[in-house]
């Protein structure tokens, strides 16, 4: 049944590519299906390459500050964390937390989950944050 989904979701991607483009919304949509469904079937590799596909899409689209990308990013991050890849995690958390505090401001909910993802994975990397980022990152608490 899954295999089954992916096979038409891929199908369906290399339509759209064809017939809407390579920057199309609606592509972006479809392969961020795809790459959820890989997430949720360990084929990260393939959900890695997929989710940065979308984002590349959106950003082109709706530009890099834009909350659709922010969220896909923090896809990424999880798809790296429970890989244990901390260090890309952090990496593309910190990108969402900086398009989430852009558009929301420092004390907004979203904002402030973003940063707890951050922390969390610098605790990960038994990595030090010092108290000034930590207030920087919406007085997260510890």
């Amino acid at each position: 049944m899954y295999s089954r989904n992916i096979a038409e979701l891929e199908d369906k991607i290399r339509k759209q590519e064809m017939t809407l483009g390579p920057d199309h919304p609606d592509l972006a949509d479809s392969v961020v299906r795809l790459a959820h469904l890989c997430f949720i079937f360990n084929r990260y590799a393939q959900a890695e390459s997929l989710y940065w596909k979308a984002v590349t899409i959106r950003s082109r689209v709706f530009g890099h500050e834009h909350l659709s990308v922010s969220g896909l990013l923090t896809d990424l991050g999880l798809l790296y964390q429970i890989q244990l890849q901390y260090a890309e995690a952090e990496h593309v958390f910190r990108l969402a937390y900086a398009i989430k505090a852009a558009n929301f401001g420092n004390s907004h909910d979203e904002v402030l989950g973003a940063a707890r993802n951050v922390v969390a994975v610098c605790r990960a990397q038994q990595k030090h944050m010092s108290e000034t980022e930590l207030e920087r990152m919406s007085r997260v608490a510890i």
